[in-house]
């Protein structure tokens, strides 16, 4: 791990203090099991099933070799339960992430937080697909 990335994991986790609460879903460009990956999954919540061994689109991925990597995640904290999560493949070079986010109680409350969220840590996702929004 670079002096770069561990940086830039601090800057993650500093803007995300901001929030008791929350659900991170992007590219972060680091393997499943690796250091980075696995510190997310120690504060939060791993949501891509063990089933699912890459989120790398071959189809579309400039390298010609296959890659086996999960390097997109859905990361939830304790009061948020992401269920029925799936990739959809054919639309980048990395697969779409489908799932159910929902709240244990406080439906209005995952709603606003959804959207802080979604402003300003969901970027990643615009370019290759709409997020449906709640």
């Amino acid at each position: 791990i670079s002096t770069e990335q561990t940086q830039a994991l601090v800057r993650l986790y500093d803007s995300l203090s901001q929030f008791h609460d929350c659900v991170l879903i992007g590219d972060f460009n680091t393997p499943r099991g690796k250091e980075i990956y696995s510190d997310l999954s120690s504060r939060y919540e791993d949501n891509i099933p063990s089933q699912i061994t890459t989120t790398i689109d071959n189809q579309y991925h400039r390298s010609k070799d296959h890659i086996e990597f999960v390097v997109d995640g859905v990361f939830s904290s304790s009061k948020y339960k992401v269920s029925q999560v799936s990739i959809v493949d054919g639309l980048s070079d990395h697969c779409a992430i489908v799932c159910i986010v929902s709240q244990q109680s406080y439906i209005g409350r995952i709603k606003a937080n959804l959207r802080i969220i979604k402003k300003r840590t969901l970027f990643c996702f615009r370019k290759n697909f709409n997020l449906l929004k709640l």
